[in-house]
């Protein structure tokens, strides 16, 4: 009844937007990559069952999953490529797009229709039929449309957790490959809700496919735990006779070989480093700068303001965190030789930078921030200073696991190879989840309604409240600073609501809820918080300092 419901639902939907369903994508018929493979792509080529990939950053991962995805393609299977954050989905969205077409790729988390709109070309007099498009062909990634999907692990989650439009989902995991592009350890809940929905969506026919620059060996035994029989695919360390040809074992060797950074464990905080990060400056090499909380970067900037930084965090508008990821991303001159971001820039750009400074983290994380430094590896290697203190007095991360890396990293033989940071993970992660974490883990892994999916079914009743809980499960809100007050009203009059949108500022709730002027104001027929706190376009909002003098009509 169910499966049902969804056709009949989906298809009063298509009908209704004067869409007919994409057709299926046939992955036999596509070129994944033109370049030779190496031989752990191979192998995963050739992979017919669940996958483990661990393969390091920029070694050809993306396309091994999906020559992994192409092998094990069935009469419409759809692909469901999952990523943990929106700037590096909407990079996946553009590449997937060249592999496959445009019209066979819907791209599915919440700003998706502010990315979609941003995307068409600039004519002030088409952007109402700009808005209406990206509306469109954003609501129709939530409806059995697109083939491929690029999405969070939140959207996957919300079939499981039976949010708003599961029953399309359930139509469409039968049979389908997904592919989980990096699950981190360090949030335990959400790995176990992650591994709770694969174990589900095995059930239901689908071929689940892992991939990681690093896998903690606990990690590998959960998974494994939850899919059963998975293959578990490296670049090879050993030559075997028969199985590989020479110039196939050199290949995967250059990666694992690879030496790309000089690791560097240097006492004090960033503020106490200002002088070696000048220093790298004036000698010309590009600079990035890594910090674990918002107020540290504008600080550094602040520090740092003379050499001209790009300051990138989490506390700026759509608009203009856009604008910066677009320079960032520049091969010219517009590329700024000095960067200072919070661990928003981990994952999400493909970025080359000199030199890196970064406060400590696990060494997940900062294995992610080493590889926005000497990317391909293609130059001699390259310096990396981890700041032996923080400056916030808060601990974003499991502290023990950050003070455990610290030594290892002090330790290390430099030039590191990707072997060494392998061998690092596995040491930090010895214990795997214990205490909170296990308790946290374990609230994700059995929560019931997943667990026991397919007793519980009802056509067509959802849970309304699962939508609210998984897009804000750290506490955020969206907020207007006072200053665009008038400009958001301009566009809203307008119909420009996306644009109006993009000036909102995503906080924690918690760090301001006494400087929010107005709870709910009607603005123009929506429902805004506006805040008493001045924004920057260079250090974005600015939560500690004066508020801005603001009257209302």
């Amino acid at each position: 009844v169910s499966k049902l419901r969804g056709i009949i639902r989906a298809a009063d939907h298509l009908a209704s937007s004067h869409h007919a369903p994409v057709g299926q994508v046939d992955m036999k018929r596509v070129c994944i990559t033109e370049y030779p493979l190496r031989l752990f792509q191979r192998r995963c080529m050739n992979c017919h069952k669940d996958l483990m990939l661990i393969a390091p950053t920029g070694s050809g991962k993306t396309e091994a999953a999906l020559l992994w995805a192409k092998n094990n393609q069935k009469e419409n299977s759809r692909l469901f490529y999952v990523l943990p954050y929106q700037a590096s989905i909407n990079a996946m969205h553009v590449r997937l797009s060249q592999v496959f077409g445009k019209e066979k790729v819907g791209v599915l988390h919440s700003n998706s229709v502010s990315y979609l709109y941003n995307m068409q070309s600039v004519d002030e007099d088409r952007k109402l039929d700009y808005q209406k498009e990206a509306q469109c062909f954003s609501s129709l990634a939530r409806e059995i449309y697109y083939p491929v999907r690029v999405c969070t692990p939140h959207q996957l989650l919300r079939f499981g957790l039976k949010g708003t439009g599961w029953e399309f989902l359930y139509l469409e995991f039968q049979n389908s490959l997904v592919i989980y592009d990096e699950i981190h350890a360090s949030q335990p809940r959400i790995a176990g809700l992650t591994l709770a929905t694969a174990r589900l969506l095995k059930s239901l026919g689908a071929k689940i496919a892992f991939a990681s620059a690093t896998f903690p060996e606990f990690l590998k035994r959960l998974i494994r735990d939850s899919l059963g029989d998975i293959e578990e695919i490296t670049p090879a360390k050993e030559f075997v006779n028969g199985e590989m040809t020479l110039d196939e074992f050199r290949s995967d060797q250059e990666i694992l070989n690879k030496k790309r950074h000089r690791i560097t464990v240097v006492d004090g905080t960033l503020e106490d480093n200002t002088y070696k990060i000048c220093a790298e400056i004036n000698a010309g090499k590009n600079v990035l700068v890594i910090a674990n909380h918002v107020k540290t970067v504008q600080y550094m900037y602040d520090l740092l303001h003379d050499y001209n930084p790009m300051l990138l965090h989490s506390r700026f508008n759509r608009k203009d965190r856009r604008d910066k990821e677009v320079m960032l991303m520049d091969k010219g001159n517009k590329k700024p030789n000095l960067v200072i971001a919070t661990q928003v820039i981990e994952v999400s750009l493909d970025i080359d930078y000199d030199v890196m400074f970064t406060e400590s983290a696990p060494i997940d994380a900062l294995t992610q921030r080493f590889g926005r430094v000497n990317r391909k590896g293609l130059r001699e290697p390259a310096d990396i200073y981890v700041v032996e203190r923080q400056f916030s007095r808060h601990n974003l991360y499991n502290k023990k696991r950050v003070e455990k890396t610290l030594d290892l990293l002090k330790k290390v033989q430099n030039p590191i190879d990707e072997m060494d940071l392998v061998d690092i993970t596995n040491m930090v992660y010895e214990e795997g989840y214990t205490g909170e974490e296990m308790t946290e883990f374990t609230f994700g892994y059995q929560n019931e309604d997943i667990q026991y999916f397919e007793k519980n079914l009802v056509a067509g009743v959802s849970r309304q409240w699962v939508d609210e809980v998984l897009d804000k499960t750290d506490g955020s809100c969206e907020v207007l600073p006072m200053q665009f007050y008038d400009e958001y009203i301009s566009l809203m009059e307008k119909g420009l609501w996306v644009e109006a949108r993009d000036l909102l500022v995503n906080v924690r709730y918690g760090m301001v809820y006494d400087k929010i002027e107005k709870w709910e104001r009607k603005v123009s027929g929506d429902e805004v918080l506006l805040i008493n706190c001045e924004y920057s376009k260079e250090k974005g909002l600015l939560v500690d300092d004066k508020p801005s003098n603001f009257d209302f009509d």
